[in-house]
């Protein structure tokens, strides 16, 4: 029966289906024996059954070849020094032939828009002698070192004592440096007409530096010779440039204008270092703004001591004034009835109540009558000290004057440019100075070269040394122990001899930044030994850069002088009009065994008795800084302020102890 509304290829389509798949699965038996049967090994056409040998023969082939000794000419036998072709590089100039200027023959390119004609050659120039600094003096200073620097730094370490305070000595040394005259050397000709020329200034601005400044020192013998002169340590601490940059081999043009950029931004601390961090003492000053030092014998030829003994001298009498100025103003009326009069040798006498009940009760002198007493006592001593500095003025040759100028402070000025020609104070520290030992010195400065570098001027030294300054005064360094004598007799009646002999002195030793003072009696026989007291002061223990309160300093330091009392020896000398003046010498025999004299009258006005008397005064209310904080100076410290430490300024604890004398001046 014939299917009615399905067409032929509907009826038959899935015979047509079968047909392509069979027609497609006898073509691809076909293609795989009708192909090409061979393969590519090493760039080779192969049939696929030799490919494994091809591919055997083709690795043992080059097993050979990297079993063979015999290197291919392709590989280098030495290694390139890539390092010197860089820095090869750094040193050419950026253009192929030479700069336009030398070709034209111009001096200088105009850094103030001048053009200068020359000769087309190199151009020949003297060499660079830097001036010598100017008026060098020397100041010795001391104090007690921050703990927490000792502990970090072993430069300082070795330097300081072994155990706390770390009381060091030092000696300061300050110059003027005459900028104005090297760049007068500098702009100058020379020879005149002659081959050399003045430097231009496009070869030396923006490029001069104090790269160092270097101490050297000669020791006064007790025969009144010198040692031979030595070079001084650099302080610990403090940068030299030239000392590290420079000590090695000369370095690459690139190189050294980094150490002269270096040297002229951070200058302040190779011309004007800081002393070291201190925790206790008085605060590091230059040494033109230091008062009155301690000077060995002949520093009366120091031409800077008079200026500053004058500026002591004024400052007691602008302190005299204001003590009268307080004097002279009405005592504040009381209240409290006034202490009751005394009758000399006897006892104190009752005073009478007025409103009657009988003898009152001795209140004691009122608090306006303690002040006025205070103040006339301190008026009592400051004339003293008038009188001793205008004694002492008189024995250096000088005449005491009025209008003593200030010394500025160097610390905050701004240190100039060395191409500006500016003349600036410069100076430099000894931290090797042995107490006791008196000293001279002299100081010269390094200098970076401008024509270092160029081409042109291929032997040029990297830095430039400069001459000497003239010797110091002689600076004596104070031992850690002194002995002044502030009176003397040879008995009663005026009879001489060792048995009714005697002296008094004052013993100063210097502990925990501040000298300390003890009054002692002598006796012919006697040892100079003293029992010092002191504030009770605060020990650190250091970890790492933090420093904690551990324990405490003796209120009493005993002290001991390998010295004693000789003689005291009247002599009399003619005073005019028939008169007399008797003087008594102490005569003692010191530490190296010399027999010494010594004049009372002398001692007292000393400079350096002034200024051991006065940092005696200091240090009895004298303050210990947090280690690790800044003193008032301004001074670098090492750390921030440490954890567990008392705070800045922190006043010892324990009240200071009169000074009254010892017990016992001799010693069995």
């Amino acid at each position: 029966m014939k299917l009615k509304g399905i067409n032929p290829l509907e009826q038959h389509v899935e015979k047509i289906v079968l047909g392509v798949f069979v027609v497609a699965a006898l073509g691809m038996v076909a293609f795989q024996f009708l192909r090409d049967s061979s393969v590519k090994v090493n760039n080779k056409q192969v049939p696929i059954a030799a490919a494994y040998d091809e591919a055997i023969r083709e690795a043992e082939r080059l097993q050979g070849r990297i079993r063979s000794a015999d290197l291919p000419p392709k590989i280098p036998e030495t290694v390139p020094d890539l390092v010197a072709a860089i820095r090869g590089r750094i040193d050419d100039p950026v253009a192929p032939t030479a700069p336009l200027a030398a070709s034209l023959g111009f001096l200088s390119p105009g850094l103030d828009g001048e053009i200068l004609e020359g000769p087309t050659q190199t151009a020949e120039h003297a060499p660079l002698e830097p001036p010598a600094p100017l008026g060098p003096i020397a100041r010795a200073f001391a104090g007690a070192l921050d703990p927490i620097l000792v502990a970090s730094d072993p430069a300082v370490r070795a330097i300081a004592p072994a155990q706390q305070p770390y009381d060091v000595a030092a000696v300061s040394v300050q110059a003027t440096f005459p900028a104005s005259e090297l760049v007068r050397r500098l702009d100058a000709d020379p020879d005149g007409d002659g081959p050399l020329e003045a430097y231009p200034k496009f070869l030396w601005i923006n490029r001069l530096a104090i790269l160092d400044i270097q101490l050297e020192r000669q020791e006064l013998l007790p025969s009144g010779e010198y040692t031979p002169p030595m070079l001084v340590d650099p302080a610990p601490g403090i940068q030299q440039a030239a000392r590290k940059a420079l000590a090695g081999e000369p370095p690459t043009s690139a190189v050294y204008r980094s150490i002269v950029a270096a040297a002229r931004e951070d200058r302040a601390n190779i011309v004007r270092p800081r002393f070291l961090p201190i925790i206790a003492g008085e605060a590091w000053s230059p040494p033109s703004a230091q008062p009155v030092a301690l000077a060995a014998p002949g520093a009366a030829s120091d031409p800077g001591e008079l200026q500053r003994l004058r500026s002591v001298l004024e400052d007691k009498k602008r302190d005299l004034q204001q003590i009268e100025a307080e004097l002279a103003k009405p005592a504040a009326t009381s209240a409290l009835p006034k202490a009751p009069s005394t009758v000399a040798g006897g006892p104190r006498a009752q005073s009478i109540n007025p409103g009657g009940g009988g003898p009152s009760r001795d209140r004691g002198p009122t608090p306006e009558e303690r002040r006025r007493e205070a103040l006339t006592q301190r008026r009592d001593r400051v004339r003293s000290d008038i009188q001793q500095i205008e004694a002492s003025i008189a024995a250096m040759g000088g005449a005491p004057t009025t209008g003593a100028q200030p010394q500025s402070d160097l610390l905050t000025q701004p240190i100039p440019m060395l191409d500006t020609g500016e003349d600036h104070a410069v100076w430099a520290h000894d931290l090797t100075a042995e107490p006791g030992a008196s000293y001279r010195y002299r100081m010269r400065v390094l200098i970076s070269n401008p024509l270092f570098g160029d081409r042109a001027f291929p032997d040029a030294p990297p830095v430039v040394v400069g001459a000497f300054s003239e010797w110091t005064a002689p600076i004596e360094v104070a031992p850690r122990t002194m002995v002044f004598f502030t009176s003397a007799q040879s008995g009663i009646g005026g009879q001489t001899g060792s048995q009714n002999a005697g002296a008094s002195a004052e013993v100063y030793h210097f502990f925990y930044g501040y000298w300390r003072r003890a009054n002692v009696r002598l006796n012919p026989g006697d040892a100079i030994a003293a029992r010092v007291s002191a504030p009770q002061m605060p020990l650190f223990a250091v970890t790492g850069s933090t420093a904690q309160q551990d324990g405490s300093t003796p209120t009493e330091i005993p002290v001991a002088m390998d010295a004693f009392l000789v003689d005291v020896v009247e002599t009399a000398t003619e005073a005019g009009f028939g008169q007399r003046k008797t003087r008594w010498h102490v005569v003692f025999r010191d530490e190296d065994g010399r027999l010494v004299s010594r004049l009372p009258e002398e001692d007292r006005a000393s400079p350096a008795r002034l200024r051991a008397e006065a940092a005696a005064a200091a240090g009895v209310s004298g303050q210990v800084r947090a280690p690790g904080t800044p003193d008032p100076s301004g001074q670098p410290t090492p750390t921030a302020r440490p954890q567990g430490a008392p705070p800045p300024a922190a006043t010892p604890g324990g009240p200071a102890r009169p000074a009254g004398p010892a017990p016992g001046g001799r010693v069995d």
